[in-house]
């Protein structure tokens, strides 16, 4: 299905670190245990989220809401990618890319399993600036002796941690379904608020961020698309039926994109740019109801 590009939506996010974090990189120094992960840009050396750690915290905090919303649904909106029954273990033997689409959990249709490649790409994020970077601190812990309650000499240990981080980087969707588009706003609504973790320690008060929206583009190459609006992968017609898109018709109708229709010089299809963080909101609210529906539609097809 990813061999024919139909839309995609593209969101320019920046997480800011409320506490010291740790993405553990390893021990870099011999006296300390564990160190936040580093990477050299323009020759300097710099701590930075990796796309696979963020993609890591998205897809966890979708399965939440996924498994939220399914309640005691007989088949659950996300399976548990670790267990005998999850998509990758269930699909293994299917064939054809449609039936792996249309018997995966709604997370594994947005997030990928063995059998499906992933609809949704996440950038590295990194300071966009000097005065973004994080700075490195190290921090002493010791473990408490449970019989004197004093310290433990032999539970010393030492970490690296990075305060005061502000990362830059992108969310990418290729050929979504509405309601995949729904999600990701559940998602980065919680994110911009600060209910989305990162890294180690997190129970120690390590990892809370916050996040700014800062812009968004969608764009939809499927001719004949309604002028003005964002339309989901139903909307190729009964062609491709096999796949089982979602039969709401939000999918095939599309919303109104709430912005013009902006024109790149190449001429093909639409593109709609969200250019501040208040027009990305109301472009996450129009499209949020359609992911609580659809879940309910899943109920409903099953009762």
């Amino acid at each position: 299905m990813l061999k024919q590009l139909v839309n995609e939506a593209e969101f320019d996010i920046r997480i800011i670190s409320q506490t010291p974090m740790l993405i553990n990189g390893g021990a870099l120094e011999h006296d300390v245990k564990m160190s936040p992960v580093r990477t050299r840009r323009s020759d300097r050396e710099e701590a930075y989220i990796p796309g696979s750690s963020a993609k890591g915290v998205l897809r966890s905090h979708a399965e939440r809401c996924a498994r939220t919303l399914s309640g005691t649904q007989p088949e659950p909106g996300a399976c548990d990618p670790f267990d005998t029954g999850s998509c990758s273990n269930r699909l293994k033997s299917v064939k054809s890319t449609a039936d792996s689409y249309a018997r995966a959990c709604p997370i594994c249709k947005l997030f990928g399993c063995l059998s499906l490649q992933s609809r949704l790409l996440v950038s590295d994020f990194y300071a966009e600036q000097p005065a973004d970077m994080a700075n490195l601190e190290r921090r002493d812990g010791v473990g408490i002796n449970r019989v004197t309650g004093g310290s433990s000499n032999s539970a010393l240990f030492n970490l690296e941690v990075a305060v005061g981080g502000k990362y830059s980087g992108t969310i990418r969707i290729r050929n979504f379904e509405m309601w995949q588009l729904g999600l990701v706003a559940f998602v980065l609504r919680d994110l911009k608020s600060g209910g989305l973790t990162f890294g180690m320690a997190k129970s120690r008060g390590l990892g809370q961020t916050t996040a700014e929206l800062r812009s968004a583009s969608i764009r939809i190459y499927l001719p004949g698309a309604p002028e003005g609006t964002i339309v989901g992968l139903a909307a190729l017609g009964p062609d491709f039926a096999p796949y089982k898109f979602s039969d709401d018709p939000r999918e095939r109708e599309g919303i109104a994109a709430d912005v013009p229709s902006s024109d790149d010089g190449y001429g093909l299809g639409s593109h709609f740019i969200y250019s501040d963080q208040a027009a990305v909101e109301s472009l996450l609210r129009s499209v949020a109801p359609i992911w609580p529906a659809y879940i309910r539609s899943r109920e409903a097809e099953r009762s």
